[in-house]
Parts: structure tokens; C-alpha cells; sequence
């Protein structure tokens, strides 16, 4: 039997148990294919995921969340068949552990962090520019930006990136008591969607069709290490077959026209 002591503390990992309970035995291609993504992920994926299963037959499953807490929970047994990881390192960490299939790692995109801002109160109004450099940046010291989310860089490779441009641009330390730390790139977005802050720094895909008060730049590549997008299919996996068969769709002509439509860059 299949280990399964999940890292508690987070609501949401709870959810990842409930999910990952409903794997069971059969033959492959019976049951649902269990793909752990990074939060950047979410958009793409879902629309790579129905085509997959148009094209195949083949459910898959996404569990969404920050890569960090995703990699400890593979490591501690969940049972995961694809890892689709916001940054390589991750991958080699497990492949270092002999946790990957062989040969089965994948660089399927490079990420672009972008900026976002809740204009309903005037914070964003003085951002003119459709590229965020380090006076952009600058302007998030101005008293009318409360506060700043982005994602933990403990764990998160798009919080890391945040962190990499304001410390290049020499704001990090100065911006300190405005930083909130969200869990994921998708809570920094919905901290600004709430008005629970004033601006996030977010992974750019996920601002595909966002609606409301926002207004988004795509931060200066030099300031930041664009994170390397890499995916695997883990050793223990009871669908070898259909896991790979994924991972080729994601880099195929489908997944990568889907890839850059929600602002990928392709490798």
C-alpha cells in the first residue's frame, strides 16, 4: 500500500489527501492520472488537461499548489504520477533521491513574473510603462501601497523571483514592512483581487483574462532568473504509460500552442 503521510498544517494539503485517496488499484488507463503542477500552472493545464482527455480517453487529476510544499509532499509518499514542477531544481532534488523515472525529465517552459496592481483606490495610476523596471518598482515605496504580496520564496520559485528583482533593484529591504507572504502565486493574485493588498507580484499566465480594477506590467527579464519549467514522471508510478504519454502532450504541438497562448515562453 501506497504511503501517505502528507505534510499537515494547510488546509489545502488536506484536500491534496482527499484527492490522492480516490487513486486505487486497476489496470492502466482505468483510473484518473494524478498530475502534481505548480500554482502557475492552473490555467493552462486545465485546458491542456481536456484535451489530453479528448485526445486519449485519459482522465488526469491536477493538484495545484506551490512547488516547494509540492516536492515535500512527493517526497513523503504521495502517490503522484506526472510533476510538473515552476522550477528545475525541484525536479533534481527528487531526482537525486531516485524518485523520478529515468530519463523522464522535461523542460516544457520558462516563466515570466509580472506585477500586478488594484487600481480601484489609485495605487496603480502612476505605473505607465508595459514593463516593469527597477523605477516601476520604485513607485511600490509610494505611501499609497499599503501592502505587496508575492508568494513565499522559502518554497515558491515565482516568491523567489520577486525577491531576486527587488533585491536587483535595491528595494527589498526597504520594502520589508509592506511584504505579504502568500502561500502560492495564485494567492498573491487573489490578495490583490480582494483588496487584501495593494499590489502582487504573480507568475504572468495566470492574468489571462483577468478582469476588474487590475493592471498588470510584465517585470524587466534581467532582474529576475526567469524559472525553468521542467516536468518528470515519478518512479512509482502505476501508469508509466499514460504519465509519459502526458508529458509528450504537454511538449507536442497542442500543449505548447496552449502554452503560449496564456504567456509561456517556449523553450
Amino acid at each position: 500500500m501506497m504511503r501517505r503521510r502528507i505534510a499537515l498544517g494547510i488546509l489545502s494539503v488536506l484536500a491534496v489527501v482527499a484527492v490522492f485517496a480516490l487513486a486505487s488499484g486497476g489496470r492502466e488507463g482505468d483510473q484518473p492520472l494524478h498530475v502534481a503542477a505548480a500554482a502557475d500552472l492552473h490555467l493552462a493545464f486545465t485546458e491542456i488537461g481536456r484535451a489530453f482527455e479528448a485526445e486519449t480517453g485519459q482522465k488526469v487529476v491536477f493538484i495545484f499548489g506551490s512547488t516547494g510544499l509540492l516536492t515535500r509532499q512527493i517526497e513523503q509518499g504521495a502517490p503522484v504520477d506526472v510533476f510538473a514542477a515552476a522550477d528545475v531544481k525541484f525536479v533534481d532534488k527528487l531526482a537525486e533521491q531516485r524518485l523520478l523515472l529515468a530519463g523522464s525529465e522535461h523542460l516544457y517552459a520558462y516563466g515570466r513574473l509580472a506585477l500586478v496592481m488594484n487600481s480601484a483606490g489609485g495605487a496603480g495610476r502612476e505605473f505607465a510603462a508595459k514593463r516593469a523596471g527597477v523605477r516601476e518598482l520604485a513607485s511600490l515605496l509610494n505611501p499609497g501601497v499599503r501592502r505587496v504580496a508575492i508568494a513565499n520564496p522559502d518554497h515558491a520559485p515565482y516568491g523567489l523571483a520577486a525577491r531576486q528583482a527587488l533585491s536587483r533593484s535595491g528595494l527589498w529591504e526597504r520594502l520589508q514592512p509592506k511584504l505579504v507572504y502568500a502561500r502560492d502565486v495564485r494567492d498573491a493574485l487573489q490578495y490583490v483581487q480582494t483588496g487584501n493588498a495593494d499590489a502582487a507580484f504573480v507568475a504572468a499566465p495566470l492574468l489571462t483574462g483577468i478582469r476588474g480594477p487590475l493592471r498588470s506590467w510584465l517585470v524587466e527579464g534581467g532582474l529576475y532568473d526567469p524559472p525553468r519549467q521542467t516536468m518528470a514522471v515519478l518512479r512509482g508510478t502505476k501508469q508509466a504509460g499514460a504519465s509519459r504519454a502526458f508529458v509528450d502532450f504537454v511538449s507536442g504541438p497542442q500543449g505548447r500552442r496552449i502554452l503560449g497562448k496564456y504567456g509561456f515562453r517556449l523553450p
